[in-house]
């Protein structure tokens, strides 16, 4: 599955970006308090950091995981700056070398990122019974973007491996205008 470009695509992105650490997800800082109990937490296509940073801060032990080298070095410029350590890993969750990721995590988030639902049943392999899985992304195609497509958005159906998990909720709201969904599942 393609998302939105290739890491050559990612890395010229973050390169081309001014040099300042984004506000994370809107989303995520509202229900940040959902992770309490998570001591260790699994960001999956992390971007350059802005959520994993923010988690950090919050006291955190942070894997974050990307595909992109341009933004993983963001990534650990910031947490540098601010003291943090964030392990960071080059993956390609796209491909099979998702199933190299190992660990045992209190939460994993997606953030704005559709994973192809067959790797869903490794992802559960990383998370700790208990553990929470927040997934937020796109409902629709976003109107002001070409490079957002309809393999994208995420589907209901994505979620079939993750029928042995409890679906705590799930919330649609809107940030500047573009459509998300997000799911919150407890192993």
């Amino acid at each position: 599955m393609k998302y939105m470009g290739d890491s050559a695509f990612w890395n010229v992105r973050f390169r081309d970006m001014e040099r300042s650490l984004r506000e994370p997800d809107p989303c995520l800082q509202e229900e940040a308090d959902c992770f309490a109990d998570c001591d260790r937490i699994l960001d999956l296509a992390c971007g350059d950091g802005r959520n994993s940073i923010f988690l950090a801060r919050l006291g955190k032990e942070i894997t974050a995981v990307d595909f992109s080298e341009e933004a993983l070095c963001r990534l650990n410029h910031y947490a540098d700056q601010e003291g943090f350590f964030v392990k960071t890993l080059q993956i390609d969750l796209s491909s099979d070398e998702i199933l190299t990721l190992y660990g045992c995590f209190d939460g994993i988030i997606i953030n704005h990122y559709r994973l192809d639902p067959q790797y869903f049943p490794h992802i559960l392999s990383l998370l700790k019974n208990g553990g929470l899985l927040w997934i937020n992304g796109f409902r629709e195609t976003p109107t002001d973007s070409s490079v957002i497509t309809e393999v994208d958005v995420l589907s209901p159906s994505d979620f079939s491996a993750l029928s042995s998990c409890s679906l705590l909720n799930r919330r649609e709201h809107e940030t500047n205008q573009r459509k998300f969904v997000r799911y919150l599942w407890k192993k």
